[in-house]
């Protein structure tokens, strides 16, 4: 083989091997939270109510880590952040927003991690609030 050949057949593995990571990549991050259940932690927060609500922090259940949010949801609309929270050992993470009579709620959004990695899925509704967690 000459050097020329080589090279050739160098670049076009290369090639190769690089489309292959990236579709099975793109395959598992778009199979139901493979991959998103080892990313830092996310919630989404759906509401279902005719009002308006505000999440205004998030945090460690009974630490000190916790972010100050403003971040308003209009009735109908899903917002996702991921809070910059810091974690020693094991906890839970909640959030609180107002409704739109001024009430302050908490909700637990992830009941246990040791890693601050994974998902929430919070829908806010008149009557009740569902959570739907994948976190580690």
């Amino acid at each position: 083989m000459t050097r020329r050949t080589k090279k050739i057949i160098l670049l076009s593995s290369a090639i190769v091997l690089g489309l292959a990571i990236y579709s099975g990549y793109s395959v598992l991050k778009s199979n139901s939270g493979l991959i998103r259940q080892f990313l830092p932690f996310a919630v989404t927060v759906s509401n279902q109510t005719s009002d308006d609500i505000i999440v205004i922090e998030a945090g460690i259940v009974n630490g000190d880590s916790k972010q100050q949010f403003e971040q308003t949801i209009r009735n109908g609309e899903k917002i996702k952040f991921k809070p910059k929270l810091s974690l020693a050992g094991e906890g839970g993470i909640y959030i609180k927003y107002k409704n739109a009579g001024g009430e302050t709620k908490e909700q637990g959004v992830c009941s246990y991690t040791e890693s601050l990695s994974g998902y929430s899925k919070v829908t806010i509704k008149p009557d009740k609030v569902t959570v739907e967690e994948n976190c580690m």
